[in-house]
C-alpha cells in the first residue's frame, strides 16, 4: 500500500489540503481551497469532514476539480 501525499480535511468549515509526511500522517498544511465544506453535495461534504487521504498529485487535481465544481 502506499503512503498517503495529501491529506483534504475540514478545517474551520473550509475545505484544506495537507501535505503528509514519510509516516503518511497530515504534515504541512499547503492550501485552504475556498470551498466551504458545507456547500457541497452531502456525501462529499461527509468525505471531507472525515478526512480524504490522496495517492498522488493527479488524484489530487481531479479532486479538488470535481469538489470545486
Amino acid at each position: 500500500e502506499r503512503t498517503a501525499l495529501y491529506y483534504l480535511c475540514d478545517e474551520g468549515g473550509m475545505q484544506t489540503v495537507y501535505a503528509c509526511g514519510a509516516d503518511g500522517q497530515p504534515a504541512d498544511r499547503l492550501e485552504e481551497t475556498g470551498i466551504y465544506v458545507n456547500l457541497l453535495p452531502e456525501n462529499d461534504a461527509l468525505r471531507i469532514k472525515h478526512g480524504l487521504v490522496v495517492n498522488s498529485p493527479r488524484e489530487l487535481d481531479l479532486l479538488l476539480e470535481d469538489l470545486g465544481g
